[in-house]
């Protein structure tokens, strides 16, 4: 079998091995999934550690047996582990079959209960997108990383072991990375879990073949040993050369990161499409003349064959095609340069309108200054934003300011108190001056909800009447769902604490657009801007479904669209997507790109084919009736005043001179104006 790893690395890693004895290491476990007794997967062992499955598949693959895992939901936990201690370190292996390898998505060990803390107790988990590690939350914080992304889409073998003095990290039988940490795991009364972190965004998501668990090291020769025994098993698939239909970008997470390759989708190398081909006549709104469903005078959606829509108030088809924050900046820089420029803020609206349109946008998303854009004689289409939720957090005293949205004590939303609805009637008074307008795509109630964690819930205090009802709510719940009165923190599941959310946000929902509806019963509502890890948990795309006519996700965190993902969103809802954030920052420039989740590019010409690439997974999709990209003005460093996720980045479509990254928006324009012949090459391609 070919190698996935250089024979200079090889070498220069061999020089550094520090041998690893196997005296005393004794199996502790051993799952091959190949039969399963219910829900219980055998352990082989013969101590007795079944693996209990939740929303698991087992497959069988020529006598291999192999676990499968949606990447939500569906995870093992091993009984009996919690009380399970290290004291001689450890070793852990596992046969993987990743679909995708999303950053702190949990392989086998025993993650952190407590979901700010991302490192393992002592785990093989992803510290990074697509690489594998080892995680060892011992002092200091230990993690061993594979130097290079794992495949997707077929079998490697990883072994971790720690003697406690070294970790290391075994990639298909060869050591590919090392780290001295020096101190004993730490004993943990937390489970060993298959597959699953304790949130959402720590799900892993393909295949676990094999998995050993040993309480102490092994030596490098038993780990090739158990590589080779099982590559007849789990052999490797070499994946479709996609060289010739894609270009490599380069990105990392931060500028202190390292530069990682992302094949990239652009539109000219888009397998036979011919652009400029379909003439596109446009509706006053931005829709699609050719295409036309029932007229309502008002945006709507609907599902047409396998593609959602909006509809435009004139019956046309419409995608919404969008850019955020479309305002001038605020910062002193941001007012002088808008005065050189424009001179007003009037010729501002004017001029900045004619540049989304020479760029083929056809509306603006939340943060935008709709007053002065509503005054122009040709209008953009555009989203009313509430703070139903964090406006009442802050009327009840609960919150704080996080970097990108509202903080809650505890991250616990004020849901459950008696007062949340006839705030919302109150705020919703407000959508009068829209209740009318056509232009109008569609109202957000909020942005970025944090996740309700049941926990935490069960920590406010009670004795606050700001919490008391979402202390009592809580242990309610708990109640009922274990059936008894005597319960606390430590009977919570991973599965309860994924329904608890999905509850709270079915009550969120509810009160909310039931309030708005009746304020503007015309426009639809969009949602409240999902973000990690409440978009990866499927009870509350479930909660969802009733209440939202669009759903909206700022979808960070993936170099592009995952299609999978998005399908399985729409097998829990059956409601249209809209991305309502989504960037990257380039390198050159001149701003640190220190702040926002957006990942950095080396150009502004990289920028434009994230974009592309991006924009035609969406459109790929067939459930994306719009995205908004973030955002029109860059980040200005010198503005003191800024909220902390946007203070000195590279994520306008304009530099802080409103002039335009003209080798960005070129690509942007270029896919733009495809949108609509592209939805029928995709739907062909079905």
């Amino acid at each position: 079998m070919k190698s996935h790893f250089p024979t200079i690395f090889r070498v220069a890693l061999a020089a550094l091995l520090l041998t690893a004895s196997a005296q005393g290491a004794e199996l502790m476990g051993h799952w091959t999934f190949s039969r399963a007794d219910g829900d219980a997967v055998e352990d082989l062992s013969g101590n007795g550690r079944n693996a209990l499955l939740a929303f698991a598949g087992v497959r069988d693959l020529d006598g291999a047996g192999a676990l499968v895992l949606d990447g939500h939901v569906g995870h093992g936990r091993i009984a009996g582990s919690g009380s399970m201690t290290f004291p001689n370190g450890v070793t852990m292996t596992a046969w993987i079959h990743p679909k995708r390898l999303a950053r702190n998505n949990v392989v086998f060990g025993k993650p952190n209960l407590n979901p700010a803390w991302t490192t393992p107790t002592v785990g093989i988990f992803a510290p990074e997108d697509g690489v594998i590690g080892f995680g060892l939350w011992v002092q200091p914080k230990t993690i061993v990383a594979a130097p290079r992304p794992t495949p997707t889409d077929t079998w490697t073998f990883v072994a971790a072991t720690y003697d406690n003095q070294v970790a290391r990290l075994y990639v298909n039988g060869e050591l590919v990375a090392q780290q001295r940490a020096g101190k004993p795991i730490p004993a943990s009364s937390d489970p060993l879990f298959v597959g699953t972190g304790t949130t959402g965004n720590r799900f892993y998501r393909g295949m676990i073949g094999e998995i050993r668990l040993y309480d102490g090291p092994i030596a490098a020769a038993d780990v090739e040993k158990l590589y080779r025994d099982g590559m007849r098993r789990y052999p490797y698939e070499p994946q479709p050369d996609d060289a010739g239909r894609t270009v490599v970008v380069r990105s990392k997470r931060n500028p202190k990161g390292e530069w990682r390759e992302y094949p990239t989708r652009t539109l000219e190398r888009l397998d036979g499409y011919a652009k400029g081909q379909t003439p596109v006549e446009l509706s006053k709104y931005g829709g699609w003349n050719a295409k036309r469903a029932r007229a309502t005078g008002f945006f709507r959606a609907e599902k047409i064959g396998d593609r959602w829509w909006l509809i435009d108030p004139e019956g046309c088809y419409f995608l919404h095609v969008g850019v955020g924050t479309v305002r001038p900046g605020s910062s002193p820089n941001a007012r002088k340069n808008l005065a050189r420029k424009f001179g007003d803020r009037e010729t501002w609206a004017v001029e900045t309108a004619g540049l989304l349109r020479e760029l083929h946008f056809n509306g603006t998303g939340g943060w935008t200054d709709n007053e002065q854009l509503r005054r122009l004689k040709a209008p953009f289409p555009y989203i009313v934003r509430l703070a139903l939720m964090s406006g009442f957090g802050r009327k009840l005293g609960v919150t704080h300011q996080v970097p990108g949205h509202t903080g809650f004590e505890l991250q616990s939303i004020p849901v459950f108190h008696p007062d949340f609805p006839r705030f919302c009637e109150e705020e919703v008074k407000q959508l009068a001056a829209y209740r009318d307008d056509p232009y109008v795509v569609g109202i957000y109630s909020d942005n970025e909800l944090q996740t309700p964690i049941l926990e935490n819930y069960l920590k406010l205090d009670r004795d606050n009447p700001a919490q008391r009802p979402n202390y009592e709510a809580a242990l309610r719940w708990l109640q009922q769902r274990k059936g008894k009165p005597d319960v606390s923190a430590d009977d919570v599941t991973v599965l309860d604490r994924l329904e608890f959310a999905g509850y709270a946000f079915e009550r969120y929902f509810r009160i909310a657009s039931e309030a708005i509806k009746r304020a503007a019963p015309n426009h639809l509502y969009i949602g409240s801007r999902f973000m990690r890890p409440n978009f990866t948990n499927p009870f509350i795309w479930k909660a969802a479904e009733p209440y939202c006519d669009v759903v909206t996700v700022n979808y960070y965190g993936t170099w592009g669209p995952d299609l999978d993902e998005v399908a399985y969103w729409q097998s829990l809802c059956r409601r249209p997507i809209m991305i309502t954030e989504f960037y990257v920052k380039g390198d050159d420039s001149g701003l640190p790109n220190n702040t926002g989740a957006g990942w950095i590019v080396p150009t502004q010409a990289d920028r434009g084919r994230f974009y592309q690439h991006y924009v035609l997974g969406l459109l790929e999709s067939g459930a994306c009736v719009g995205w908004h990209w973030f955002k029109y003005l860059d980040n200005d460093p010198a503005d003191t005043k800024a909220e902390p996720s946007n203070i000195d980045s590279n994520k306008g479509i304009v530099d802080l001179e409103y002039e335009p990254y003209t080798e960005f928006t070129d690509l942007m324009r270029e896919v733009n104006a495809e949108v609509y012949p592209l939805t029928e090459y995709f739907d062909a391609r079905r």
